[in-house]
């Protein structure tokens, strides 16, 4: 229940790193945008793979 529970959270938090860095490029400052952008692709990954996990732990308990 945990790893979907942070895998939901990691990925709805994506949103604002996304929202941000549009903000960002938005002022020209390139930098900070892809910055933030990788750290969006980053976190977006990671909520992905707590969700694998989830599905994973969840088919051994039901086996």
């Amino acid at each position: 229940m945990i790893y979907e529970i942070l895998g939901l959270i990691f990925v709805a938090s994506t949103m604002v790193f996304f929202y941000q860095c549009i903000m960002f490029l938005a002022e020209k400052d390139y930098i900070a945008g892809f910055a933030t952008l990788a750290i969006g692709f980053i976190v977006l990954r990671g909520g992905i793979e707590m969700g694998k996990m989830a599905l994973l732990l969840r088919r051994e308990r039901s086996a």
